[in-house]
């Protein structure tokens, strides 16, 4: 259904109706054609692209069409954006990729001052052997945006060769990026060929100084491996480090080696595959004993549960953070969307840790702290309060 024009004008007019001297959004979302004739009177600093909703060729092409006279090419617009949020569809109707094809946006995006990027690509492949001019015009727009804090990639697949490649242009050119987020990867190919195959991977122009770095590793892809098992990262910088995804033993392993987790105070720990298929071979329990030994100055720990605890992993991981010496400083502790009663594990648990001062229920990103304030909480977990704080010092009376 057609959004009326009336809504988009309306909007429009309260913008322009500030005491600002010029008209000036500070964010602006385009999902349709239909906000560009005015998008592009205004100046914004965060700009979302999102070709999601664009159903028919018809009207996806109208839209990049538009984009590219209206918003790309705008001197008054493009110095502007800082933010850029851009969801990508490769493919309509089946149609074959191919260089010259009118979806591939890459090449087009103009923007050079960008602090954030977050690219969603669709499911896009930036395979080296099969699609090489992706994985070119990828790097070109890295280059292109030295101020680059956080970079954002997801919905893709990629191989070891092409992983490589980015990390080699962001360690040259991105010398500022703090935030690196690996999420939803479809697939993570080991290339037949590496850049030197007697030595390993060749050492990067300077290590890479991160402060916040998600990675997302689904059953066998071994990105963590990748990631922790080669010298591409200044470790002694990581302050917060989400592990989501299907956690194998010997990703962990490469993680321990690596001794990334000693300056770590903020962990996101999935916990939602750890008790299927991907555990057979290690108990999971002493996966857990091998993550949180290693992070000897956390202050902060948030787990992704599964919604149906069938294993248990919840109640292990408590039983876990209670016999761990090294987490003396544990302050806080988040748990994402818990649908089981949790009172008397809490109980147990900030018995066993004196330091551990704030327990809530997180909704919010797996880098960031997003607490709500869960109101219907209070019937179903006592100890909770409106607030989702636990009073350690109630409990320990």
């Amino acid at each position: 259904m057609d959004i009326p024009q009336e809504i988009f004008d309306l909007c429009i007019d309260w913008v322009e109706a500030s005491h600002r001297p010029l008209p000036t959004l500070q964010s602006c979302a385009l999902v349709c054609s239909s906000w560009l004739p005015r998008a592009r009177t205004h100046l914004f600093r965060r700009l979302a692209i999102d070709f999601r909703f664009c159903i028919g060729e018809g009207t996806m092409l109208d839209l990049i069409t538009q984009l590219r006279l209206q918003i790309f090419t705008n001197p008054s617009i493009v110095p502007r954006v800082r933010v850029l949020t851009i969801h990508l569809r490769y493919c309509v109707d089946n149609q074959p990729s191919d260089p010259e094809s009118v979806y591939e946006m890459l090449p087009d995006i103009p923007f050079t001052h960008l602090q954030e990027l977050h690219l969603n690509f669709g499911c896009a492949v930036f395979d080296t052997r099969s699609y090489p001019w992706r994985l070119l015009r990828l790097l070109c727009l890295l280059q292109r945006n030295p101020q680059l804090e956080y970079l954002s990639m997801r919905n893709f697949g990629i191989d070891t060769a092409s992983m490589y490649d980015i990390l080699v242009y962001l360690a040259t050119y991105c010398t500022c990026l703090k935030t690196l987020a690996l999420d939803d990867i479809r697939q993570f190919k080991w290339s037949s060929v590496q850049n030197d195959s007697k030595f390993g991977w060749k050492p990067l122009p300077r290590l890479i100084s991160l402060q916040k770095l998600l990675l997302y590793d689904a059953s066998s892809l071994r990105l963590m491996n990748f990631v922790f098992g080669h010298e591409f990262f200044d470790w002694s910088t990581l302050e917060t480090l989400a592990l989501v995804g299907s956690l194998d033993s010997s990703g962990i392993e490469a993680f321990v080696k690596s001794e990334c987790g000693q300056n770590i105070s903020f962990l996101t720990l999935d916990l939602r595959n750890m008790t299927i298929g991907v555990f057979f071979d290690i108990p999971g329990s002493y996966m857990l004993d091998e993550i949180l030994g290693s992070v000897t100055q956390l202050r902060k720990l948030q787990l992704l549960p599964p919604s149906i605890d069938d294993g248990g992993i919840l109640q292990r991981t408590f039983e876990q953070l209670g016999r761990q010496t090294n987490l003396g400083q544990l302050a806080s502790l988040y748990i994402s969307n818990p649908l089981f009663p949790l009172d008397s594990h809490l109980v147990e648990l900030t018995k066993a840790m004196p330091s551990l001062r704030h327990i809530s229920f997180n909704f919010g990103g797996w880098l960031e702290e997003k607490v709500v304030n869960p109101v219907d909480m209070k019937s179903r977990l006592p100890l909770t309060s409106e607030t989702g704080v636990l009073d350690s010092e109630i409990v320990h009376t």
